[in-house]
């Protein structure tokens, strides 16, 4: 499974968040695991084509919150830069702002990942 060493090893701070903001978790709670991951439990059975959270759209991270943000002046000269660039400086400009929105969510992320994606050609071929 996955997992990652997280930057905060508290979630009270992102649970009281999570309810600051109008997203109800009952069906779903998070522990630390043995190796400091975060691990994400259903609370009881959930059925099929429940719905088991609800994100407000305001919360969300995409592309067009990175246009409408304080730092979206960065991209409008190269409208052509790659999502995923932009959503990354995007999160790296929040990660520096103590009073950013997503403070206590940007907490819960991986300081470091490791994934395929970025694997040199000789690392993809030892799998």
């Amino acid at each position: 499974g996955f997992s990652w060493q997280v930057v905060s090893s508290d979630l009270a701070p992102f649970h009281s968040w999570l309810h600051d903001h109008g997203i109800s978790n009952d069906k779903v709670y998070f522990q630390l695991g043995s190796s400091a991951e975060w691990i994400a439990r259903a609370s009881g059975n959930i059925q099929v084509q429940e719905e088991i959270a609800s994100v407000p759209f305001d919360l969300l991270i995409s592309e067009r919150t990175v246009i409408d943000s304080d730092i979206g002046f960065v991209f409008k000269d190269v409208p052509d830069a790659n999502p995923t660039i932009k959503l990354a400086v995007f999160l790296m400009h929040q990660r520096s702002l103590p009073a950013s929105k997503w403070i206590h969510y940007l907490d819960t992320l991986p300081a470091s990942f490791d994934t395929p994606i970025y694997w040199s050609k000789d690392e993809l071929e030892e799998l």
